[in-house]
């Protein structure tokens, strides 16, 4: 019950992206014109936009509702929504959880917790994490975006996980 918050974000997040995703691969799937090609690469820059969006959401919801548990003092609420939720945005990154989890203990214990539970390549995942990073930063300073669509998605499946088994290092060992 802790998390209900994070997985009901996630959940609506991903039901939008879900519904986005299944128009860009339709309007991929037509034959081209220069319309429908436009119209498919704004979607795509939309995508890749709204998916750095809810991995920083539900890193950030993820790590309030895990530290907020058991907590009653408002104070400590009202400080850890501020430094979690409604401090200013931040690109998603091994920085950022890195930084985020400082806050509360040394991100080193966490890192090696995260690694020793983890069923994935943390490696590999948190340079997908850039590589989408990178893409939404190519999309904010105006350049065009050629990467194909299932990388993208590939990228963003990879971020999910992520952001899964950092749930389960938080619930596990803190």
């Amino acid at each position: 019950m802790i998390y209900v918050e994070f997985e009901d974000l996630l959940y609506e997040n991903l039901s939008d992206l879900n519904s986005l995703q299944t128009i860009i691969k339709e309007l991929l799937e037509e034959k081209f014109d220069n319309k429908k090609m436009e119209q498919s690469s704004h979607l795509t820059n939309y995508f890749i936009i709204r998916a750095c969006g809810t991995i920083e959401q539900c890193l950030k919801m993820l790590f309030f509702c895990h530290f907020k548990n058991g907590t009653t003092n408002q104070f400590v609420l009202n400080y850890l929504e501020q430094a979690l939720i409604t401090k200013n945005s931040k690109n998603p990154s091994e920085k950022m959880v890195t930084e985020t989890i400082k806050m509360f203990d040394d991100s080193r214990k966490f890192k090696n917790e995260l690694k020793n539970l983890c069923t994935i390549n943390l490696v590999a995942t948190f340079q997908q994490l850039e590589s989408l990073r990178n893409l939404r930063n190519q999309i904010a300073h105006g350049d065009r975006v050629v990467t194909v669509f299932s990388d993208i998605t590939g990228y963003l499946d990879s971020c999910l996980l992520l952001i899964l088994e950092i749930q389960n290092t938080l619930s596990v060992r803190y």
